[in-house]
C-alpha cells in the first residue's frame, strides 16, 4: 500500500501486527484481487457488495460479522466480497478508497453507492434490497 494511502488509514483504522486476518475462515464472502475483479463483477448475474478493507482496521472487524450475516441470508439474491486494500493497492486507488471499510455495491460491474466507515446492517440491507429491484 502506497504511503499516502495507508497514512490516510491509519488514523482511521488503528490495530496492531497481533490481529488476525479477517481472511481466513470466512467462506461465505468472497476474496477478491486485481486479476478478477472487474471480471467477477461484469459476470455475475446478481449486485455485489464489495468490502475494501485490511486486516490491521479495527473498524472492518466491526463490520465483519455484519457482512458474514448478509452473506448468509443472500440466498442467492446478491452476493458479498472483499478486497485487501494492503494487497490490491491498484483497485484502492482506481476506488478512491481514503479510509477502510469502504463498502461499494455494483450491478452489472457498475458502481451504484459508496458507504463509508461502519455501516448498520440495517441500512446495508435497504441498500442490497434496492440494487437487487433495480
Amino acid at each position: 500500500m502506497s504511503a499516502q494511502l495507508k497514512s490516510a488509514h491509519s488514523g482511521l483504522c488503528p490495530g496492531d501486527a497481533k490481529t488476525p486476518s479477517l481472511a481466513k475462515g470466512h467462506s461465505v464472502i468472497t476474496e477478491l484481487n486485481v486479476s478478477g475483479f472487474d471480471a467477477a463483477l461484469k459476470e455475475s448475474s446478481v449486485p455485489v457488495l464489495v468490502d475494501f478493507w485490511a486486516p490491521w482496521c479495527g473498524p472492518c472487524r466491526v463490520q465483519l460479522p455484519i457482512l458474514e450475516r448478509l452473506a448468509s441470508a443472500a440466498d442467492g439474491a446478491y452476493r458479498v466480497a472483499k478486497v485487501n486494500v494492503d494487497d490490491n493497492e491498484q483497485l484502492a486507488v482506481r476506488y478512491s478508497i481514503t479510509s477502510i471499510p469502504t463498502l461499494l455495491p455494483f450491478k452489472d460491474g457498475e458502481l451504484v453507492r459508496r458507504f463509508t466507515g461502519p455501516q448498520q446492517e440495517s441500512a446495508l440491507r435497504a441498500a442490497l434490497s434496492d440494487t437487487v429491484a433495480a
